[in-house]
């Protein structure tokens, strides 16, 4: 391609002025816009990552409760025998507290 020698004054003229600044303009819209789509882009996908690990979360806690129940079902448990199991501990504990008592009065001093 060759240029003239006053091929600059061409460039310098009013028609092409003024579509050198709309395009400008255009152009300075088309970036705001990429921004914004850009940035409700990035807040979705982060969203989206929150929402998966909270289900993850929910998944395991589930399947946590279910396992817990099962086995409370695979105990199978008498009525009453709840209660039978708590004055065994209280009995255990109380053993426990003695036995140390004992042992502390025993030792020499």
């Amino acid at each position: 391609m060759f240029h003239g020698q006053h091929d600059h004054q061409y460039l310098s003229s009013l028609p092409t002025r003024s579509t050198s600044s709309t395009s400008s303009a255009t152009c300075g819209r088309c970036a705001s816009d990429y921004h914004e789509l850009f940035e409700k882009v990035t807040s979705a996908k982060r969203r989206l990552e929150e929402l998966t690990v909270n289900r993850t979360l929910r998944e395991q806690q589930l399947e946590l409760y279910r396992f817990q129940a099962e086995e409370i079902d695979a105990a199978n448990l008498d009525p009453g025998e709840y209660e039978e199991l708590e004055a065994r501990a209280s009995v255990l504990q109380n053993l426990e507290k003695i036995k140390k008592d004992t042992s502390a009065v025993t030792e020499p001093l």
